[in-house]
């Protein structure tokens, strides 16, 4: 009998991190319509930093990420068809180790470089398709 509680014990200990851990926040509806998209993965990496700064202090508005944006040099692009067709960490991974991955996505007509929180927030809205189902330009 002890030994089952001790098992017990032991399992609720391990588990314990796992329940304790915060809820990931809800999507943010700023990228419903679209998301920012930058010219380099540094500046990628600038903008998520830039903006997980502000969440820190606010909560973060389709404005507030204009402005971020505006910083960084990423504009909005409003699209639905947005896909990944790279990822990618090695330069800035080299040149800022704190770096997360950056994302290079695409739709026919706009692309660019987007960290994988602003990824992940576009694509808690869309779903990526193929050219054909939406008759994108190549």
């Amino acid at each position: 009998m002890n030994r089952i509680i001790a098992t017990a014990s032991l399992a609720l200990a391990l588990a314990a991190p796992l329940w304790a851990q915060p809820k990931p926040a809800a999507p943010l509806p700023a990228f419903e319509k679209g998301m920012w998209l930058c010219h380099t993965r540094v500046a990628a990496f600038n903008f998520e930093n830039d903006w997980i700064t502000l969440a820190e202090h606010i909560a973060v508005t389709a404005n507030d990420l204009d402005h971020v944006g505006q910083k960084n040099e990423c504009a909005f692009v409003a699209s639905d068809h947005l896909k990944p067709i790279a990822v990618e960490e090695g330069e800035v991974r080299a040149m800022l180790p704190c770096a997360g991955l950056a994302v290079e996505v695409k739709d026919g007509v706009h692309s660019g470089w987007a960290g994988w929180r602003s990824y992940l927030s576009y694509m808690s809205y869309h779903v990526v398709r193929s050219c054909k189902e939406v008759q994108c330009r190549q």
